[in-house]
């Protein structure tokens, strides 16, 4: 069975061609671009790699306005937030976007869409909700199997392979993802939100409310699955690759797999319902 494929924009040009290759090959599946065309679309996104900014990892950051005081309080209350931080000392701030260093090699166009339609309303308490979410989505039932079953994340079009242990409770409900910053020696990485951040810059807003977490380290950053990030050496170039560079020719137009998320739900116990 053929890997579903999605367009995306690519930072290929960072890479050599024989890293761009093998990416590819990695996140597409042999074949899926000729040697031709990965070669020409290579040389484009490396003839089109520009500084995007002048302060590369080095972000102006701003504190929130006060009207967003009641949604910021309720952010750190909810169950999601303490794994999310991971330890980490953190802060909520609003950052510009296109300074900030990219680990990501690619974003997914559809996902990119989807946030511009979501974000298209820049009233403060859509942003907001969009980048610092406080409500959980429930997944969508797609199949359903011994043990296992496969659901939808409607607002994500992201389908997410579930493995349950022990007795089958309920559907399970995704935690909110609040856009994340790692501050690493100084420099700042968007660790998570980038099709929100791409869809931003598409808008013309140039800041992101997120959370910053401080005092990160190369371990906390390579949770990021490795076929979709950079490697630490673009990131010791004068011009490295930030979040900006995905507005420009420098982000070529590519195709990867569909993104399939995996994740294992536990119930200690289940309450069964007598009517």
């Amino acid at each position: 069975m053929m890997a579903q494929l999605q367009p995306a924009l690519s930072l290929l040009g960072v890479m050599t061609l024989e890293e761009a290759g093998a990416q590819m090959e990695a996140t597409s599946g042999p074949g899926t671009h000729s040697p031709e065309a990965l070669a020409s679309l290579w040389g484009r996104s490396r003839d089109s790699f520009k500084p995007v900014c002048s302060n590369p990892g080095f972000p102006e950051i701003r504190e929130l306005p006060a009207s967003a005081r009641g949604h910021l309080i309720q952010v750190p209350k909810h169950g999601s937030f303490g794994p999310m931080v991971a330890g980490f000392g953190w802060s909520i701030r609003i950052v510009e976007i296109r300074p900030l260093l990219s680990l990501a090699i690619h974003v997914s166009l559809p996902r990119v869409e989807h946030w511009v339609e979501r974000l298209a309303k820049a009233e403060t308490a859509s942003l907001l909700e969009g980048c610092l979410p406080l409500r959980a989505d429930v997944l969508q039932l797609n199949s359903a199997g011994p043990g296992a079953a496969s659901l939808v994340h409607s607002d994500l079009g992201v389908t997410w392979m579930v493995n349950f242990q022990n007795q089958v409770g309920a559907i399970p409900v995704a935690p909110p993802l609040a856009v994340r910053v790692a501050e690493v020696n100084g420099r700042m990485f968007l660790f998570d939100g980038y099709h929100r951040a791409a869809a931003l810059l598409r808008l013309g807003q140039e800041w992101i409310p997120c959370v910053i977490l401080h005092d990160c380290n190369w371990t906390f950053l390579r949770q990021t699955p490795r076929g979709h990030r950079f490697e630490p050496s673009p990131f010791s170039r004068p011009d490295p690759p930030c979040v900006g560079h995905f507005a420009t020719p420098a982000a070529v137009p590519t195709l990867v797999r569909r993104e399939v998320r995996v994740m294992t739900v536990r119930f200690e116990s289940m309450i069964a319902t007598i009517e």
